[in-house]
């Protein structure tokens, strides 16, 4: 019967691969070992890949850092709402005088007589 290669074999052998060619896709990793005699698999390939990268051996990819937003306070959340309430009250105004135009005259008559 014969030996099967050790698993530690075919993984130093894609880390072998690997340090040399970092940016090979596992496909293109697994065919060129299985030329050079060593059977392994695409997704074993990706799997050796995942822990050099998280071990720190491999180049990755920059992460992008998160944007801390500010919080709504209370008093914003507040006069947005009168903002919106307000705005539904003049979209009522324009179409109960019917148009744009209408409501604009009507609120500059309004700022004269204050």
């Amino acid at each position: 019967m014969a030996k099967r290669k050790s698993k530690g074999n075919r993984s130093e052998s894609i880390r072998d691969y690997l340090r040399e060619n970092p940016d090979a896709m596992p496909k293109d990793v697994a065919d060129a070992l299985e030329r050079g005699g060593v059977k392994v698999s695409p997704q074993a390939v990706s799997q050796v890949k995942f822990q050099l990268k998280s071990a720190g051996k491999a180049p990755s990819r920059k992460k992008k850092r998160k944007v801390k937003t500010a919080r709504r306070t209370t008093k914003t959340s507040r006069a947005n709402g009168e903002m919106v309430e307000a705005l539904y009250d003049a979209k009522k105004l324009v179409q109960r005088l019917g148009s744009i135009e209408k409501a604009k005259e009507a609120l500059t008559i309004l700022e004269k007589l204050q």
